[in-house]
C-alpha cells in the first residue's frame, strides 16, 4: 500500500507496573498492604524492547500518520498488546482493526491489499 509504514512486534513490549513501582507514598510493598487496586493500572516499556517501543512510538506520533491498523493476533491477548501499546505510546490517532487468520507476510499483504482496493 503506498503511502503506508508498516511495523510488526513480534514480541511483547509493554508491562503491568509491579504494586511498588505504583504509590511510593504507601511505603514498601508487604502483604500488610493487600489487596492494592489502583485506579487505573500503569505501564511500562519491557526492559530488553524498550529501544524498539520507542522507536514505535515514534512512528505512530509521525505527523504523516494518521491512521493506525491493528493487526496483532485475533485474540484477546493479540488486542490487549496493541491497547497496552497505544495507551502508553500517548497516541491519539484513528484505530482500525485488521482481522487475520494467518499472520504470515504474503498473507499480511494480500489483505492490506484488498483493504486498499476497497477504499478506492
Amino acid at each position: 500500500m503506498t503511502g503506508s509504514l508498516f511495523h510488526r512486534p513480534l514480541a511483547i513490549w509493554v508491562e503491568l507496573c509491579l504494586p511498588g513501582e505504583l504509590d511510593k507514598r504507601r511505603g514498601k510493598w508487604s502483604f500488610q498492604n493487600l489487596p492494592i487496586i489502583p485506579e487505573e493500572f500503569e505501564l511500562k516499556p519491557i526492559a530488553k524492547t524498550e529501544t524498539r517501543f520507542k522507536l514505535l512510538q515514534r512512528l505512530m506520533k509521525r505527523d504523516d500518520v494518521d491512521l493506525i491498523v491493528n493487526a496483532c493476533d485475533a485474540g484477546r491477548e493479540g488486542e490487549l498488546i496493541f491497547r497496552y501499546l497505544i495507551r502508553l505510546a500517548g497516541v491519539h490517532k484513528p484505530l482500525q482493526r485488521l482481522w487475520l487468520q494467518s499472520m504470515t507476510f504474503d498473507r499480511f499483504d494480500l489483505h492490506l491489499n484488498i483493504c486498499a482496493a476497497i477504499e478506492k
